[in-house]
């Protein structure tokens, strides 16, 4: 969450901080970890500060820590998946304006919009590619399993097939309410965004970037972009690492690198740490 400050010295900003943190946090502050940074501006200077707030549960981070230094690995930080996500897809984690990245993930969907050099919103609905899965499932009459390769193998593009018809139909509900959330939650950016965000006083995000595992189901980036009239592509979490152009991937293919997004944004932490 980005949040506004006052103007003040670095001294106050923690205290500051924690006070404000209270009415974004629906946790008590005793049992999260919190963490903030200071917002570059896109342009000019403001009369406030913008503050990014992440915040993780202890009890989460508290057990990962004890797995990892019960395997011997001294962790170097943990961090929220959106911050990682944009180190990876961002090419060096600077845009002119603002963007929305959408991780579909095996349990959620999460919203990130970026701009200039920094997060400037987030948020996450239960809609994920089990859940596509699932629908088909609970459709067609088979088996998880059989789902999922229906699902890789029709998606969106399989209506001349009797059995891809099926699975078009299955998909279009979950997809649908996929749609109407993305377009409500950029509404909402666009209509609580300070100017500052919306260079030119223009309409805020005319780019969407795709990752995760469910980014890869067919026809979903020419479904989005045709609704929302967007440049909807699927994102190169490579753009950070590898010159461009991106010819090769060493050791995958590319679409099922936009899977390991997260990961590579957090190697990229790591390698920059050092």
């Amino acid at each position: 969450q980005v949040v506004q400050l006052p103007k003040m010295k670095p001294d106050q900003i923690e205290n500051a901080v924690r006070f404000e943190s209270e009415n974004y946090i629906p946790y008590s502050l005793d049992t999260v970890y919190l963490d903030s940074q200071i917002v570059a501006p896109l342009k000019g200077s403001l009369d406030h500060m913008d503050v990014l707030l992440a915040s993780l549960p202890r009890l989460t981070v508290d057990a990962y820590l004890a797995a990892i230094q019960k395997a011997g690995v001294l962790p170097l930080a943990f961090e929220i998946e959106s911050l990682s996500i944009a180190r990876s897809i961002i090419p060096n984690e600077v845009t002119a304006t603002p963007q929305l990245i959408i991780d579909l993930g095996a349990t959620r969907t999460s919203f990130i919009i970026f701009a200039g050099s920094s997060l400037r919103f987030t948020a996450s609905i239960p809609i994920s590619s089990v859940q596509l899965s699932e629908h088909i499932a609970k459709s067609l009459n088979i088996d998880v399993k059989q789902a999922e390769y229906a699902k890789a193998h029709y998606g969106l593009v399989g209506v001349n097939d009797p059995e891809g018809r099926e699975v078009f139909d299955a998909l279009i509900p979950p997809i649908t309410d996929l749609l109407e959330q993305i377009k409500k939650h950029m509404s909402f950016y666009e209509s609580h965004a300070q100017h500052q965000h919306l260079p030119a006083r223009r309409s805020a995000i005319k780019k969407v970037l795709l990752c995760g595992g469910g980014a890869n189901l067919p026809g979903l980036t020419e479904f989005l972009r045709k609704e929302l009239d967007l440049d909807v592509k699927l994102g190169n979490p490579w753009s950070n690492i590898l010159p461009s152009p991106l010819r090769e991937v060493p050791g995958m293919p590319f679409k099922d690198s936009v899977r390991y997004t997260t990961a590579l944004g957090l190697a990229l932490r790591g390698v920059r740490t050092e």
